[in-house]
């Protein structure tokens, strides 16, 4: 029985047959996948970089055209699950005005069949989360999310589902990524050893090992007679990858996080392609896995279908993230609901706040290098401190992973409030700190650690008053090659070296302070701490007000050197030794 399907598809490759014709024996199963993940509030169409989308603009996504395309496979697959991996939170002004609930509305009208929490889903805290989780009927996942300490939450979430087709049993297992402990507010306070720290908190959220929590579930599942197992989980590619090969039971992984795009073959899009649609993962066991992302906001549905042999093994896969451009109609029931939720959005969106005759750069280049939005919004802190208080705070800096938006220059160069709020949709205040230079230069060595181009993690600090040089080849908390900071009683713009014991005050945002993304160098060594308690939003504002038409360019504040390079930082200290060396030769030869 084995043979034909052998040489069906040798004939494919051979004479290059269009293989779409489907093959399948009997007691075959074929399951189809659609799925989405970090659509952060995008209900409505938007731009290519996730912008508020104009009526002029090549327009994508949106629940309208999604699901026009979720209903044209229902009709013709028998079998389909529709699945989303998480952040359907935070991004956009429909959370601002609606909070989740205007998510609960569009996922129940598409028919969500699971969803797994991500980290955005606590940018609220527990309090913002429940009503969403009490206003969904589809199950809502975290196997590794104990909240035994959080009434609130309990009974209003599952480890897992089973999905009860026809012929087969299909078990979906969540998991959320354990960084959500410093990256949004669980309640837990931030903690620099945060990865060793399991113990229950009173009133806390517990983020357990993913691939233990899914191990669990595993043999559960297959107790209770489940044929097919997808982890469906909210934690970055390389954690999927990793589930995929070293938890056995696993067959597929639904991921989000890093807002990865996989696609096999010419994309449709300029969106870099980050591996093949599916990634197949050798298991450890000796068999495989498949694992997919689906890039980022709803812009593309991901479409996964698999044909799985009586025994559970694959007898083929295929699929792709469908574009979801302008060539797609929209559902007229599912668009009149989007202007309906969107009247209120709409009056707040469409305020003018200033203009830009350049293009702000908020893309997630911002966690790789130095970026005009960056430049933009520390520029602002260290203004709104000098128009409140008349005292210059030369040095502001952010993390890369809160700037969510760009905004494009062109014929329509009015930047309104829905522009501004997708930039910086956290809501976080513009604290002003002081650290001694040391722990300044332990957070601009923070800053890259682990510095990887493919993850792009959102820690990567973006920076005013400072001229910081980095040398990536040199090992973690060493690469820091030169720190210059700007003088602020100086007539003209000077900066000089960072002194490791001079006090400096600092413009940095809460969730810094607080620790977040590690940043415990600044938490645990604070001299001082003002919470003045303007939102990061709103520092934005006052000074795009001031300033329009905004210029801010990339000038050198960040710069990376190549291997070979002096790093004068790091170079000084052998030079001190030899120094010393000489002087104890010196001293030594006298005496003799």
């Amino acid at each position: 029985m084995e043979f034909p399907a052998l040489l069906f598809l040798v004939l494919c490759l051979i004479f290059f047959v269009n293989c779409d014709v489907e093959f399948k024996l009997d007691g075959d199963f074929k399951l189809t996948i659609l799925h989405t993940n970090d659509v952060h509030a995008r209900f409505r169409d938007f731009t290519s970089r996730g912008a508020h989308c104009q009526d002029t603009d090549g327009c994508y996504g949106g629940a309208a055209r999604r699901m026009t395309k979720i209903k044209e496979i229902r009709r013709k697959e028998e079998n389909v699950l529709l699945l989303d991996a998480g952040d359907q939170f935070q991004g956009t002004v429909w959370f601002y005005v609606h909070q989740g609930t205007a998510a609960a509305n569009f996922m129940q009208m598409l028919r969500y069949d699971a969803m797994a929490l991500g980290n955005h889903e606590f940018d609220r805290g527990v309090e913002g989360l429940v009503p969403f989780l009490k206003n969904t009927t589809f199950p809502v996942l975290a196997a590794n999310i104990d909240a035994r300490f959080e009434p609130s939450l309990q009974g209003l979430f599952l480890n897992s589902t089973i999905v009860r087709f026809s012929d087969r049993n299909v078990g979906i297992i969540g998991y959320t990524t354990q960084e959500t402990t410093f990256i949004s507010n669980t309640g837990f306070e931030n903690n620099k050893a945060f990865e060793k720290l399991y113990l229950a908190v009173l009133g806390e959220l517990i983020f357990g090992d993913v691939k233990e929590a899914i191990r669990r579930e595993v043999t559960l599942l297959k107790e209770n007679g489940v044929d097919v197992i997808i982890a469906l989980g909210h934690a970055g590619i390389q954690t999927d990858v990793d589930i995929a090969r070293n938890v056995d039971g696993v067959d597929i992984v639904i991921g989000g996080h890093t807002n990865t795009f996989l696609y096999t073959g010419n994309p449709p899009t300029s969106d870099k392609v980050a591996g093949p649609y599916p990634l197949v993962v050798s298991k450890n066991d000796g068999g495989s896995a498949l694992v997919v992302q689906g890039f980022a906001f709803g812009k593309y549905l991901g479409e996964l279908e698999v044909m799985f042999k009586e025994n559970g093994d694959f007898r083929w896969w295929r699929g792709n993230p469908i574009l979801l451009d302008d060539s797609i109609e929209k559902d007229p029931e599912v668009e009149a609901e989007v202007a309906h939720w969107g009247q209120r959005v709409q009056e707040l969106h469409a305020q003018t706040v200033g203009s830009t005759s350049v293009f702000l750069d908020g893309s997630r280049r911002c966690r790789l290098e130095e970026c005009t939005m960056g430049n933009l919004l520390t520029d602002a802190a260290t203004f709104k401190h000098r128009m409140r208080n008349g005292t210059s705070v030369a040095i502001a800096m952010i993390n890369g992973g809160s700037l969510r938006a760009s905004i494009a220059k062109g014929e329509r160069s009015n930047m309104t409030f829905g522009d501004l709020i997708s930039i910086c949709p956290f809501g976080n205040t513009m604290d002003m700190i002081e650290i001694k230079g040391k722990h300044l230069l332990e957070a601009l060595e923070h800053s890259v650690v682990d510095y990887d181009v493919d993850l792009q993690h959102g820690k990567f600090l973006q920076v005013s008053g400072l001229r910081v040089k980095y040398d990536l080849s040199k090992p973690n908390r060493q690469r820091v090659c030169d720190v210059k900071v700007q003088c602020t009683s100086c007539d003209v713009t000077e900066f000089y070296d960072l002194d490791l014991d001079t006090t400096y005050k600092v413009m940095t945002s809460s969730f810094l302070v607080d620790g977040g993304d590690g940043y415990s160098m600044l938490s645990d060594n604070l001299l001082s701490h003002h919470i003045f308690g303007d939102v990061d939003l709103d520092v934005l504002i006052e000074y795009i007000e001031q300033m329009s038409p905004i210029s801010t360019t990339v000038d050198d504040r960040i710069d990376f050197i190549s291997d070979g390079d002096p790093c004068s930082l790091h170079a000084s200290a052998p030079s001190l030794q030899a120094s010393l060396l000489v002087l104890i030769f010196c001293v030594l030869f006298i005496k003799s």
